[in-house]
Parts: structure tokens; C-alpha cells; sequence
């Protein structure tokens, strides 16, 4: 089964979509449909092996940030949610 999604998107944004479009020889709407696909592939594998919730809002700046910390992208819940239990147990 498949559904429709329709997206409103800034002229802009939509020439830039084209011309990268043009140079890997597709359709804008199919680079972005090959886009999503990946994405939820990514998010799907991703929670099944760490037990993290899909889609997490962090995930796209896992691995552009350095940081002398091991294992903040995988433990990034856990770092924040120590974080806020400090910042309670100050008030």
C-alpha cells in the first residue's frame, strides 16, 4: 500500500532540490522519496539495536559535534537525563 504525501516547500528550496535532482539524474520528488526511505530505515535499525525511540531529534548531529566524551551519540539520553537530575537536586 502506499500513500500520498504532499509538500509545500520554499522556491528555493526546490531549485536547489532540482538542480541536485538533475545531477544524480532523477526527479526531485523521487530524491525525495529515496531520502525518507533511508532515513526511516536508519531510525528503524537504529532503535531496534540501541532500544532508543525512533526518530530521536538528536540523531542527525550524531557524529558532527567533537567531544573528548566516548559514546554521546549512543548515551546522549543518558547524559541528559543525569544533567536534569542534577540541575533538580540543586533547586
Amino acid at each position: 500500500m502506499e500513500r500520498l504525501v504532499t509538500l509545500r516547500v520554499p522556491e528555493r528550496t526546490y531549485v536547489l532540490l532540482e538542480e541536485e535532482a538533475k545531477v544524480q539524474g532523477t526527479e526531485p520528488g523521487q530524491m525525495i522519496l529515496k531520502w525518507i526511505d533511508e532515513i526511516v530505515r536508519q531510525e528503524l535499525i537504529y532503535s531496534t539495536v540501541q532500544s532508543a525511540k525512533p526518530l530521536d531529534p538528536l540523531r542527525a548531529l550524531f557524529g558532527t559535534l567533537e567531544c573528548d566524551i566516548v559514546g554521546v551519540a549512543e548515551d546522549h539520553d543518558v547524559y541528559l537525563t543525569e544533567s536534569l537530575d542534577g540541575d533538580r537536586d540543586s533547586v
